[in-house]
């Protein structure tokens, strides 16, 4: 197996299909693997795909050694040739020893068996590791664990009684094109709002770069998720919105939460979430807390029940 056999090209809205014929079905949990994910943050991140023997293969740059990384394929098991073969690319692209990326008992489980003799080592942060929460108490609020959660939606909903969670894609798959522009009229006062006038920082702008191409018209039917209003009228006011995406066939992941700072509105809006989604869906995965203090304090709050300890696995030279 040459070194040159997977052409490895930039991902494009174009790349659906292509991502389509195996996610979400061999998705492994991973937040960054939805469709949506790969076709809004994976482009602005220049993550490449090639599709051969079988399987879909994934290059990004991992933020935590800043170098490339691969995934491991999908649709096929890592062989021994295989490995060869990334690591004849990795030398003729960079010169840097061959480095896999994805959730670590995956990796360790796909090296071990494909190659047993070699050896490597693994660095992994717990700011890259997703959250994982049951669905039903997202979307019930039930249990002592989310007491204050379920006392602030009920706020909420005291406050907002005819208030309802329209969704950006309906019934039949057709695509809401009103409810999405709701969400982008609120999404420039929301910005608005946190920079008080001011420029938006970087991430920021990543950040909205992201949510408008999640909601062009090649990528908005893969969405789940909806805009919350405070009544069913043509003129209630938006109070926020959220999307994510399936991640397997019983996970989805929620990409993007957006709302007022009026009491009750996040609970409110997760559990509005989670009651839209299809039946077959029994983990929310709410990402990473990527070392941001305040935020892995919020995704605690929700009581996780696991998460998945992404790495980076770097073969190490015979």
């Amino acid at each position: 197996m040459s070194s040159d056999t997977l052409d490895f090209q930039p991902l494009t809205p174009a790349s659906r299909s292509l991502l389509e014929t195996y996610l979400p079905a061999g998705g492994r949990g991973d937040c960054n693997l939805s469709i949506v994910s790969l076709l809004t943050r994976g482009i602005e991140r220049g993550v490449a795909a090639a599709q051969a023997q079988g399987a879909l293969w994934l290059r990004t740059v991992s933020i935590s050694v800043e170098e490339p990384v691969y995934y491991l394929p999908i649709g096929t098991n890592l062989t021994a040739a295989h490995v060869e073969m990334l690591e004849g690319i990795a030398a003729k692209e960079g010169g840097t020893p061959l480095r896999l990326y994805g959730p670590v008992d995956d990796l360790l489980r796909a090296v071990k068996r494909a190659v047993p003799e070699r050896r490597f080592r693994v660095v992994s942060s717990s700011g890259d590791w997703d959250y994982l929460y049951r669905r039903d108490r997202i979307e019930t609020l039930e249990g002592r664990a989310m007491a204050k959660k379920r006392n602030l939606a009920k706020r909420y909903r005291t406050a907002n009684p005819e208030a309802v969670f329209r969704p950006f894609v309906r019934e039949d798959g057709t695509v809401d094109e009103e409810t999405i522009a709701r969400a982008l009229e609120f999404l420039d006062v929301w910005y608005a709002t946190e920079t008080e006038g001011g420029a938006l920082s970087a991430s920021l702008e990543e950040e909205r770069a992201t949510i408008h191409r999640a909601f062009s018209p090649d990528i908005a039917p893969a969405l789940f998720g909806g805009v919350l209003f405070s009544d069913g009228t043509p003129e209630a006011r938006v109070d926020g919105f959220s999307y994510g995406a399936r991640l397997t066939p019983r996970m989805a992941a929620v990409h993007i939460e957006k709302g007022r700072r009026d009491p009750g509105v996040y609970p409110a809006l997760s559990s509005a979430f989670a009651a839209s989604l299809p039946e077959a869906i029994r983990i929310l995965n709410r990402e990473e807390d990527i070392n941001v203090p305040g935020l892995r304090r919020a995704k605690l709050q929700w009581a996780p029940l696991g998460d998945v300890q992404k790495g980076v696995l770097e073969l190490l030279s015979l």
